[in-house]
């Protein structure tokens, strides 16, 4: 008997920002690439960030309305690009971090977001009071939520590594993720995670450990590549694509990422979860080849996956 369509059992994005890292500012290419992206009937959704000028967010509104393609809104390089942190000990610093977010929240519900991503600040200095900032970050986040609840969006947290070549964020293990979300979520229900597979080998977690970790708290999930080898020339949290040379991601990883999430329900024919690429070019590469590349990988996972009966 044949493996049904991996269509069936989720829904599938990509982040426009990522595959063309030239739009990450907010600049660049939007139209051209959020077109090209929205012709591909393999996504049901693209992944956006910061599109600067209300006119070129009403022609990328009115593309997808035409490409009957959804929005999910990553509202981290919000913080992320100008080093903003919102669990910052001052209150000024912390402050212009969730105004950052805000206009993130903002620009979610101009493209009917259902969600918007958001992430913790840095982990330094190495003596932080670790339970303080997470005691801001929480207050921050439950701020946050409380504003975005007026638009309907929940927002879902992204964690990332905490080693000092890469993204180096106070959150942080999976683990350390969920109890964050259990703690926010106590305040305020519209708030969760966002699993990134490219982020297991950097932060030593396997795929099954990120996700059965997560579980109960999975808002929606990305899937990607990345390296803990320092002589790769994908070093750190750079989305490789699937397999490249001395990274830590391929067939098999993605394979048990995908079956975890069909173990825990977030994958299955009446919930359909939602799994975003995050993948990105490096110097000299296709974009449209790592496209390519990519959906072959997740279809060859999908073929080893072990459904329910």
């Amino acid at each position: 008997m044949s493996q049904p369509s991996l269509h069936d059992y989720m829904q599938v994005g990509i982040v426009q920002f990522m595959i063309y890292p030239q739009c990450i500012g907010g600049a660049g290419p939007i139209i051209e690439t959020v077109s090209s992206l929205a012709e591909d009937t393999f996504f049901d959704f693209l992944e956006l960030g910061r599109i600067n000028g209300s006119a070129v967010r009403k022609q990328v509104i009115s593309v997808l309305s035409q490409a009957r393609v959804n929005v999910e809104y990553d509202g981290q390089p919000f913080t992320l690009l100008p080093g903003l942190d919102l669990e910052a000990e001052q209150p000024s610093d912390r402050h212009q971090a969730i105004d950052a977010m805000k206009q993130a929240i903002d620009q979610a519900a101009e493209f009917s977001s259902p969600t918007c991503g958001v992430m913790s600040g840095k982990f330094y200095p190495r003596d932080l009071n670790v339970d303080a900032a997470v005691g801001r970050l929480t207050e921050s986040l439950v701020g946050l939520c409380e504003y975005a609840q007026q638009y309907g969006i929940t927002l879902c947290l992204e964690n990332f590594d905490q080693t000092p070549y890469s993204k180096d964020c106070l959150i942080g293990p999976t683990a350390m993720a969920a109890e964050l979300a259990k703690s926010v979520r106590g305040s305020a229900p519209n708030f969760g995670l966002l699993p990134d597979l490219s982020h297991t080998p950097i932060m030593n977690e396997t795929p099954r450990q990120m996700v059965e970790a997560a579980d109960g708290y999975i808002i929606r999930t990305q899937i990607g590549n990345g390296s803990a080898n320092p002589y790769s020339a994908h070093y750190g949290d750079n989305h490789p694509y699937f397999g490249a040379p001395l990274t830590g991601v391929g067939i098999e990883q993605l394979t048990e990422f995908l079956q975890g999430l069909v173990d825990v329900g977030f994958l299955s024919k009446t919930h359909r979860g939602k799994v975003g690429f995050e993948v990105k070019p490096a110097s000299g590469e296709d974009p449209l080849a790592i496209i390519a590349g990519s959906k072959r990988a997740l279809i060859q996972a999908w073929q080893r996956v072990k459904l329910p009966e």
